[in-house]
């Protein structure tokens, strides 16, 4: 063996890098009833199990965890309609302005625990009444055309915790509008896209007010 030759010892290895275990906390959500996104669409049939796994060394919010769970399964516009909860770990997070959110419970608690999953099915039906004729602009702005006559009733069925922003969107689309141009107000209050027929005490037969979106200065005028 000439000198400028390795030597390898045979059967001798470089030391391996020693890596630790990570440690991981297994558990599932179940729905107990159907659930359905903002269309009515069924996304989850009853009984359907997802299971989960997180880290344990890393920290988690159950209410994001929950979150995750809406956004994974379409139910996002319709998440605040959601309720979970396990009475054994003492577990109940929903964005119900009534019941309690402890979406920050201790995560160690839910190793092999299943998390329920449910929905409100409790409908509102209501009234939407455009105060004025509410117009869409085509052809680059050169051509305004009325879509919506004033005074116009269109009926509506929401979830009781279901968001405005899914009738927003619905109703811009049915009647060919630039959702973005208009408002809509209850008890001459302004609508905020998170809002709820719960949060707004919206009662049968009640009137939901649309009319174009005013400039900015006028904007909190509610006249």
């Amino acid at each position: 063996m000439s000198g400028s030759q390795e030597h390898h010892e045979e059967g001798v290895r470089p030391p391996a890098l020693q890596h630790k275990p990570v440690e991981h906390i297994d558990f599932s959500f179940q729905a107990t009833t159907d659930l359905k996104d903002s269309f009515g669409n069924l996304v989850v049939p009853y009984g359907e199990i997802y299971p989960c796994c997180i880290s344990k060394t890393t920290t988690h919010d159950m209410g994001l965890l929950c979150c995750h769970y809406a956004k994974v399964h379409g139910l996002d516009d319709n998440h605040s309609s959601l309720r979970f909860y396990n009475d054994t770990i003492g577990f109940n997070w929903s964005l119900y302005p009534d019941k309690v959110n402890n979406g920050d419970k201790d995560v160690d608690n839910l190793a092999g625990a299943t998390i329920k999953v449910s929905q409100d099915f409790e409908h509102v039906c209501f009234w939407t009444k455009a105060t004025e004729s509410l117009f869409t602009v085509r052809n680059n702005e050169t051509e305004k055309v009325m879509c919506v006559k004033e005074g116009m009733l269109y009926s509506c069925v929401m979830l009781h915790g279901q968001r405005f922003s899914s009738l927003f969107r619905h109703y811009a689309r049915y009647h060919n509008l630039n959702g973005e141009d208009f408002e809509y107000r209850f008890n001459g209050n302004l609508i905020d896209p998170k809002d709820t027929p719960r949060t707004l005490g919206l009662e049968l037969y009640d009137v939901v007010e649309v009319r174009a979106r005013r400039k900015r200065a006028a904007q909190d005028d509610p006249a």
